[in-house]
């Protein structure tokens, strides 16, 4: 039968299938960890001794040490999709390429374990079929160790290439001493995480999905860490998750899978930075959104005074509910995002929620496209006498559908003049209904586009 596979071309490209240099110590660390090692240690550069007879430079050396069971088939760690890992670890579905990572980005490579020792230069073993085969045939049998592996490896670059600059990216394994060049990587846990959203006076709920704990946050700084605010923990590999067009995407929001167990999403592999958008991250996707979405609904129907979160999370929380909430939810939500300067510079001290009982009975208004004074000027400061706030166009669709009137125009009946007027700024403010109304302003400052006040 004609072979379908064309493996020389496979390992001389074999570089190019993995899009991030820094993930190579991770995906070597995943490695030892599924050794079953509980102690994993990463140097580079590394000065210690080592087997290479020529070096170009001693700061391109990485060294990993573990104390796993070691390695006792050289062919599943040298071949591609190949591995002799256990059944409990076939379920996190192994790529069986990490260490091809390793070869790809190196000069020479020396690997001792159960198997042996063995040393070969990396592009002669990816270019050159006969010496693959030579390769494995050259194994030190005697240098074999009773457990773990040393791996060291000549770089083609220095360690900034390969080691992560933050030191968080490494403190996901559990149950696992994991040390970087003399650091001891503590892991975080998700009880901990739950400890500084309470301090942080954040909202948080911690659950289950598909036999793995799943934490979810809201509010303003994510206590999931540095790396990112929403991450899949896969088996200690971070694989950062940005979900777009759903209210997961508000960037109030965080949340962090702890994956132990199964394969509830699919890693894309080789070197695991995203997820595959298949049926398991949709249905992941839905299962977050729909928390939030409860979380948020339980929050605005009870809300706290003071409310437990800033002025300004709160407006942008309903903004993102108001946006993927449903019609008949949104008329239970009392509270609405508003901007209070609606003819003034857009800031955080615009961003304010109110109730819609007291837009109605106080006569307030909306707009939504109106944002200067004869599409020309800028009002300074909040001003309570406008009695109008600004909303987005679907929220304006909600309070239309109340009676509440839209106020489509604002002109300025006399133009100002000189630096200082002395009569008072007389606006004609226009409605969606027809109507009109004047105000008188004593006190106020225009702006106009050319930043000319008045």
């Amino acid at each position: 039968m004609e072979t379908l596979v064309n493996t020389d071309k496979l390992y001389s490209v074999i570089g190019k299938f993995f899009t991030n240099h820094q993930s190579l110590t991770t995906e070597l660390i995943q490695n030892s960890v599924r050794a079953k090692a509980q102690q994993i240690v990463v140097e580079m550069p590394y000065k210690g001794e080592h087997s290479f007879e020529e070096l170009d430079n001693t700061e391109k050396l990485l060294r990993i040490e573990d104390d796993g069971k070691g390695i006792s088939d050289p062919v599943a760690l040298l071949g591609i999709a190949i591995s002799d890992w256990d059944s409990d670890i076939d379920i996190q579905d192994p790529a069986g390429m990490g260490f091809l990572q390793l070869i790809a980005l190196s000069k020479q490579v020396s690997v001792q374990s159960k198997f042996g020792h063995l040393i070969f230069d990396s592009q002669r073993f990816l270019n050159d079929s006969s010496y693959r085969q030579k390769t494995l045939s050259s194994v030190d049998k005697k240098k074999a160790l009773a457990k773990g592996t040393v791996i060291i490896a000549e770089m083609s670059s220095y360690h900034w290439d390969y080691i992560h600059h933050n030191n968080d990216c490494y403190k996901g394994y559990y149950n696992v001493d994991v040390t970087i060049n003399g650091e001891l990587m503590e892991y975080r846990s998700i009880d901990e995480m739950c400890g500084s959203a309470e301090s942080s006076n954040n909202l948080y709920s911690v659950r289950e999905f598909k036999g793995n704990r799943l934490f979810v946050e809201i509010g303003d700084k994510s206590s999931v860490g540095s790396v990112g605010n929403t991450l899949i923990n896969w088996y200690g590999q971070f694989i950062p998750v940005y979900f777009t067009n759903c209210i997961a995407k508000s960037r109030h929001l965080s949340f962090y899978y702890e994956v132990r167990q199964g394969t509830p999403v699919t890693p894309r592999y080789p070197d695991r930075n995203s997820l595959v958008n298949d049926e398991f991250y949709e249905e992941l996707k839905v299962y977050i959104c729909n928390i939030f979405m409860s979380m948020l609904k339980e929050y605005f129907q009870d809300l706290q005074n003071p409310p437990k979160l800033a002025t300004y999370i709160n407006h942008n929380l309903l903004l993102s509910y108001y946006e993927y909430v449903t019609p008949e939810e949104m008329h239970k939500i009392p509270y609405l995002p508003l901007e209070l300067n609606i003819l003034g510079s857009q800031d955080y001290a615009a961003m304010s929620i109110g109730t819609k009982q007291s837009l109605i009975e106080n006569g307030y208004s909306y707009c939504c496209g109106i944002e200067e004074i004869n599409d020309e000027y800028l009002l300074a400061g909040e001003r309570a006498e406008l009695k109008s706030v600004r909303v987005n166009r679907q929220v304006a669709e909600h309070l239309k559908e109340l009676g509440i009137p839209e106020l489509v125009e604002a002109e300025i009946e006399t133009k100002p003049e000189h630096l200082i007027n002395i009569n008072p700024l007389v606006l004609l403010l226009s409605y969606a209904d027809g109507t009109t109304r004047n105000i008188s302003l004593d006190e106020a400052l225009l702006i106009d586009d050319l930043n000319n006040v008045y």
